[in-house]
Formats: structure tokens, sequence, C-alpha cells
């Protein structure tokens, strides 16, 4: 995330996550305070090169208190992982594309149809 510091990083990263899950009409203001102090600490951690995008997709799994089932599906297969990418620039990050999708379906349960 060359060039973007902790503050922007967060804010970019919260922004991407709320829009997903307003798109899904899922509003959760009580939690908006332990969403954004996680998403700081998971921002702090790509913005100082410790976490990659798949290291990120690995971090937000089942069993978060704050999310739901659709949510945390939602924020894995929705194109808004893709905007999670293109706000790195880090080459680790960019490397992680690929990583970050099986990442994602290895760790989801697979979609009932």
């Amino acid at each position: 995330m060359a060039g973007l510091g902790k503050a922007s990083a967060t804010t970019e990263i919260e922004n991407l996550y709320w829009d997903a899950l307003a798109e899904l009409g899922i509003t959760r203001p009580d939690r908006r305070e332990a969403v954004r102090w996680w998403l700081g600490e998971l921002a702090e951690e790509l913005v100082q090169g410790r976490l990659s995008v798949a290291g990120l997709a690995r971090k937000i799994v089942p069993g978060e208190e704050w999310m739901t089932g659709d949510e945390y599906r939602f924020a894995y297969l929705s194109y808004y992982w893709q905007d999670m990418v293109d706000l790195a620039s880090a080459p680790q990050v960019r490397a992680a594309e690929i990583d970050l999708l099986d990442a994602a379906r290895a760790i989801l349960p697979q979609p009932s149809i």
C-alpha cells in the first residue's frame, strides 16, 4: 500500500466493507467501532508489509463474533476483493492476487445451489 498511511488504508478498507454489506441490506451500527478497530489493525499490518492480501483473506474467517455467515461469505466472494488488491501496490501484495482467491476458496464452505 505504497503511499497510503494507516488512516487512509483503514478508511479505504472500511468503506469497501460497509459498501459491500450495504448492497446486501446489512447495517450494523452497533458493531462499527469494533469493525473499525479491527480493520485498522489489519490496515496497519498491510501498510507495514507484515500482511499480504492473501493473509488478510485468511484472517477474516467464519467465527468472528461480529460477522454473520452472509457477511463473511459476501466479503470473500464479492468483487470488492479485487478492489482490495488494487488498493495495494506493494510487490508482495500484487503477487498475492492468486493466493487470495485460493485462500478464499479453501476456507469458505461451498455454496449450496
